[in-house]
């Protein structure tokens, strides 16, 4: 009975700790529980325990691992943080990596585990914790991870996070500018790829706005301006992104948003002959089309301007 008694004393000091943890737990918790190493291997040996990653258990039964609980025992493992890609999956902006990609400072120890990456130091301005993992930043992990993507999806990521206001462009710039060294590729990276985005991007809504900004720049246009407001007899109208000088608009189509509310589709059809008769020209696209075919959504824009410029 009082093994019975001492076995929940250790649990209700353990299951607190595993709350926090995606139920996880490290070796050394559970030694200042009060498990000594014999009821550990115990608990392993008939399964009311997993080991999950080096020194990292969680209790049994539970599901599959998804994984963010990966992410998180792989630090807690090696006593290090997200960084990289797995950071940029915790805000959303990149998918998980295959192997959780971690930082540990001032220690060599841990150098052979795949996704594994050490420095001297890690200032604290470049520390956080996401999602209850401790993690480098957003703008440290997007200055790490982009030296190693293609120009392409760095120049994504950079995109995202400042759409979905992870940070700054400014903040960005004034860090990479800091970390800039020859054993730091991705710093000039993303500098190079804030000054070729549209100065816009900051004030941009969403992804669609921001895609837009970057490819008018990539052609050659003066960045657009979004959420434009006509007045109209009727009311006022809003312009996804507006090119005043030459009475011409892009729109956003959404599947969605059609299938969705046929009140909505209907009054985008009353809205385009509205706009139309004021004298403005409305081209629509898809994300698909931006993504795949972005010269042919741009061209009639390009034939406005050259017109215009040759009048």
């Amino acid at each position: 009975m009082s093994s019975e008694i001492e076995v929940d004393d250790r649990y209700r000091d353990l299951l607190p700790i595993a709350a926090h943890q995606r139920g996880l737990f490290t070796l050394e918790q559970a030694s200042n529980a009060g498990f000594d190493p014999r009821s550990i291997q115990r608990a392993l040996r008939r399964r009311r325990w997993e080991e999950v990653a080096p020194r990292v258990y969680r209790a049994m039964p539970a599901g599959p691992l998804l994984p963010i609980d990966d992410l998180h025992a792989a630090a807690l493992s090696a006593d290090a943080l997200a960084a990289r890609l797995s950071t940029l999956a915790l805000c959303d902006l990149h998918p998980h990596p295959f192997t959780p990609q971690l930082l540990v400072v001032r220690s060599r120890r841990n150098l052979d585990r795949p996704g594994m990456h050490s420095t001297r130091s890690l200032p604290d301005e470049d520390r956080t914790t996401i999602a209850g993992i401790p993690s480098t930043t957003a703008i440290r992990a997007t200055i790490d991870a982009c030296g190693r993507l293609p120009r392409t999806l760095a120049t994504r990521v950079v995109t995202k996070a400042i759409v979905r206001r992870r940070f700054q462009p400014a903040e960005l710039v004034i860090r990479a500018d800091e970390l800039r060294n020859p054993r730091r590729p991705g710093a000039v990276a993303v500098l190079r790829i804030v000054q070729e985005l549209n100065p816009s991007i900051a004030e941009a809504r969403n992804e669609w706005e921001a895609l837009i900004g970057e490819l008018a720049v990539k052609f050659g246009l003066p960045a657009p301006v979004f959420n434009f407001r006509v007045d109209l007899p009727n009311g006022p109208r809003f312009l996804d992104a507006a090119w005043p000088p030459v009475w011409r608009g892009i729109e956003y189509d959404g599947y969605w948003e059609h299938l969705l509310s046929t009140q909505r589709f209907d009054d985008d059809r009353a809205r385009q002959s509205e706009l139309q008769e004021a004298g403005w020209i409305l081209d629509r696209c898809t994300n698909r089309m931006l993504r795949k075919d972005p010269m042919r959504v741009f061209t009639p824009l390009l034939r406005a301007h050259d017109a215009a410029a040759a009048a």
